[in-house]
C-alpha cells in the first residue's frame, strides 16, 4: 500500500476487473487508505488524487494503526479472532469454489490448499464484506448477505483509491460520532446473544467490521500459493471458525453500498425497512444499475445512493461516472453467480436519471411483450407447468441478450426509432 500511495509504484494496477478477488484487494486498500487518512474536505481530498504522498508522510500515518493491520498478532491478528473452534480447509473462504461434497465443473475440492499471507488477508476480508456467512448462527456483513459493493474506477490505482475516500466533512455529517471505532478484532465479538445498535458503531469500526468468529492456522515453513502461485515462507491451510449468533438493530450506513427502502408487512405490522442491495437472477444488471443511481427520499419506495457516488458526483461535478461494480448472487450460503466490472456512464450523468428510467421502463415493457406471447404458445403446445418453466427460461434469455444494448442505450442514449420497434412487436 506504501508502494502505490507514495507513487513507488506506479505500474501497480487492477488487471482483471471480473475476478472477485482482484476487486476485493481494491475494496481493501479503500477501506485502509480511508481508515488511516481521511482528508479534511472536498479540496484536500483533490490534493490527494492529483499528487503522491511523501514516505515520510505515510509513516507517520500508519504508526497508529500497525498493530490493528498485524495478519500474524500474537494477541489480536488482522481480522481474526483467537479462539477454540473447529479447523476448515482454506478453500471454504474462496466463493463458490467447492468444498466437502460440493463439486463444480472446473473446480474440485482441494484445489486451493495452501495460501500466502498476502492472499490470506484477502479471502477473509471479502468473507466478512461480500459474501453469505458461512450458515445458520454465523453472522454475515454490515450490508446483508450478498451486497452489490460500488466504487468509482480509475486507470491508475492511486487515483482510483483516493476517489473512494471520503473526507472527514461528509464522514461527519453522515456517521455516528460517538461510537466505538476500535476493530472487532481488537474489542472482541459482540458477547453471544446479544443486541448491538448500529448507532453505536463509529466509523472505522463499521468499515473493518468483522462478523464472524475466524482465526487462521499460519505456518511456519516454505511453500507456493494456490491462489497467486507467489513463493512464501509462512503458509495457511486452515483456519477455525465458531458460531457466535449476536443481533445488530437498524442499518449502518456503509459508503460502498447503495440502499432501497420500502414498506415491510409482518406481525410486527408496517413500517419502512431499508435494505443494501444486492443481485439476484429475477433482477437484470441494468436495472440494478439505475437502482445503484437513484436518490429518492420515500418511506414506501426509496433509494439511497452509495455515498462514494454522492461525495464525487459533488466534488467532480460534470465529470463521466465510471464505477466498478461487483457482487454475488446467492441461494441462502451457497454462491451461485457473481458479477464483477466496470461501467462508465458519459458527463451529465446525474442530470438524464428520468431518460434512464424511461429506456428501463421500455426494456422491462419489451420483456413482458415477449413473454407474454411466448406464455400464449406453450401454454398452448407444452401445458401449464412446461409452459411456465420455459417462460421463466424465457425471462433469462431476455435479461442476457438484451444486457449489453441496455447498457449501451443508458450510457450512449437509445436509439431514436426504439419507441416505433416496440410499437411493432407489440
Amino acid at each position: 500500500m506504501k508502494d502505490i500511495l507514495c507513487g513507488r509504484d506506479p505500474d501497480a494496477a487492477i488487471y482483471l476487473w471480473r475476478d472477485d478477488l482482484e476487486f476485493a484487494v481494491l475494496h481493501l486498500l479503500v477501506v485502509l487508505t480511508q481508515v488511516i487518512a481521511a482528508p479534511a474536505d472536498a479540496g484536500a481530498l483533490k490534493e490527494r488524487e492529483a499528487s503522491p504522498m511523501t514516505e515520510a508522510e505515510y509513516d507517520g500515518l500508519i504508526e497508529p494503526y500497525i498493530e490493528w493491520f498485524d495478519l500474524s498478532h500474537p494477541e489480536k491478528p488482522f481480522l481474526q479472532i483467537r479462539h477454540e473452534g473447529k479447523e476448515t480447509a482454506i478453500q471454504k473462504l474462496f466463493p463458490g469454489l467447492p468444498d466437502g461434497n460440493n463439486h463444480m465443473f472446473f473446480h474440485r475440492p482441494g484445489e486451493i490448499a495452501e495460501i500466502c499471507l498476502s492472499c490470506a488477508s484477502i479471502v477473509p476480508w471479502n468473507q466478512a464484506n461480500n459474501v453469505p456467512s458461512f450458515s445458520g448462527g454465523f453472522k454475515g456483513s454490515l450490508r446483508g448477505g450478498s451486497p452489490i459493493t460500488v466504487l468509482l474506477y480509475h486507470p491508475d490505482l492511486r487515483r482510483c483509491i483516493w476517489r473512494n475516500v471520503l473526507s472527514e466533512e461528509v464522514i461527519e455529517a453522515h456517521f455516528p460520532q460517538n461510537g466505538s471505532e476500535l476493530p472487532v478484532w481488537v474489542t472482541g465479538l459482540p458477547v453471544r446473544g446479544s443486541a448491538v445498535e448500529s448507532a453505536d458503531i463509529g466509523f472505522a469500526r463499521g468499515l473493518l467490521w468483522q462478523p464472524a468468529c475466524v482465526e487462521l492456522i499460519v505456518e511456519e515453513r516454505e511453500g507456493r500459493c494456490d491462489s497467486c502461485g507467489c513463493a512464501s515462507s509462512r503458509m495457511v491451510r486452515e483456519f477455525k471458525k465458531q458460531r457466535r449468533p449476536y443481533e445488530i438493530r437498524g442499518l449502518w450506513p456503509h459508503p460502498h453500498g447503495s440502499v432501497r427502502t420500502f414498506q415491510k408487512k409482518g406481525k410486527e405490522g408496517k413500517g419502512p425497512f431499508s435494505v443494501f442491495l444486492s443481485l439476484n437472477n429475477t433482477i437484470p444488471p441494468w436495472r440494478r444499475l439505475l437502482d445503484i443511481l437513484l436518490e429518492k427520499e420515500d418511506p414506501a419506495d426509496g433509494y439511497r445512493r452509495a455515498l462514494v457516488l454522492t461525495q464525487y458526483s459533488q466534488v467532480w461535478k460534470g465529470a463521466s461516472l465510471p464505477m466498478a461494480i461487483g457482487g454475488y448472487i446467492s441461494d441462502q450460503a451457497a454462491i451461485k453467480g457473481r458479477r464483477h466490472e466496470v461501467i462508465t456512464l458519459s458527463a451529465g450523468w446525474d442530470e438524464r436519471l428520468d431518460e434512464f428510467q424511461k429506456i428501463v421502463g421500455l426494456a422491462l415493457d419489451l420483456k413482458d411483450i415477449l413473454l407474454n406471447k411466448m406464455k400464449y404458445f406453450f401454454l398452448r403446445v407444452l401445458g401449464s407447468d412446461a409452459g411456465k418453466k420455459a417462460a421463466r427460461k424465457g425471462a433469462e434469455l431476455f435479461f442476457e441478450r438484451t444486457e449489453r444494448l441496455v447498457l449501451t442505450a443508458l450510457q450512449n442514449g437509445p436509439p431514436p426509432d426504439l419507441k416505433e420497434r416496440l410499437d411493432l412487436i407489440a
